[in-house]
């Protein structure tokens, strides 16, 4: 019923990592949550749910649970953003067919960061080469708003 993908830059420190977003997840108003603690892109919340979930500025997909039923109904990532917004865009998806938080923002289960723990340098060790990024970052963009304009339109009003 539950999928969560855990990428190789964090590291669960205790079993609510699993257990805590199941029950967030089960209890909030949205099934698909995504750990907000890696790298510096959350400084600080948008707004902390009584239902266990806390929203968070940006998307982060190092950690992220997702209920069956979101994945059928709305599908997996998209394949061909390889390494740039493939997470963005999947969430605005996700959000758009009442799975995920409404863009602004990202939801996370309340508390995560003392369930999940980003390696240490994860970020500079990194198995995404750095050389290529610009251009997989433009490519994934313009997938993006061939493939699904009215997503790709929050992000980048302007640019359509």
């Amino acid at each position: 019923d539950w999928i969560i993908i855990g990428e190789d830059d964090v590291m669960p420190q205790t079993q609510e990592a699993v257990t805590g977003y199941l029950k967030a997840a089960q209890k909030g108003p949205w099934s698909h949550l995504c750990f907000h603690a890696h790298g510096d892109h959350n400084p600080a919340p948008l707004y902390e749910s009584t239902r266990g979930v806390t929203i968070w500025p940006s998307i982060v997909g190092a950690w992220c649970t997702y209920s069956a039923a979101s994945l059928r109904d709305v599908g997996l990532m998209d394949e061909e953003m390889v390494n740039a917004f493939e997470h963005v865009e999947h969430t605005l998806r996700l959000a758009a067919a009442g799975y995920a938080a409404p863009w602004r923002g990202c939801a996370d289960a309340t508390g995560s960061e003392h369930w999940l723990q980003e390696i240490p340098e994860s970020l500079e060790l990194t198995s995404i080469p750095f050389t290529g990024r610009a251009e997989r970052t433009w490519r994934a963009r313009e997938v993006w708003k061939k493939k699904r304009p009215d997503t790709y339109r929050l992000l980048w009003p302007h640019d359509v």
